[in-house]
């Protein structure tokens, strides 16, 4: 599971965006596809709400959000919808985007 490090809550301002990238070892294409159905996607790329998820490789995704609820946005793109249908994940990494 993914949750913002003590660091990133402590700075937070609704002035940041975050991108975290993930291995999930059990991301099919048909996982994938069962997420990119079920919400708003093109092409490599799933929006819903306040974040998006893109595929990177075959087994990497990258989630992004910004804004005040962007831990919120990020916690529920990647620890329910993402781990709900591919399974547990490793971070790989996470970045500020200012």
């Amino acid at each position: 599971m993914w949750q913002p490090s003590d660091k990133w809550q402590r700075r937070h301002t609704q002035d940041h965006a975050y991108r975290i990238v993930v291995h999930v070892p059990a991301l099919t294409d048909a996982a994938w596809e069962r997420l990119r159905t079920e919400n708003e996607a093109s092409d490599d790329r799933i929006d819903f709400g306040g974040v998006y998820l893109e595929r990177l490789t075959g087994n990497e995704v990258a989630a992004v959000s910004g804004g005040e609820d962007a831990f919120d946005s990020l916690d529920y793109a990647l620890n329910d919808m993402l781990r709900g249908a591919a399974g547990d994940f490793t971070v790989v990494t996470e970045k500020v985007l200012d």
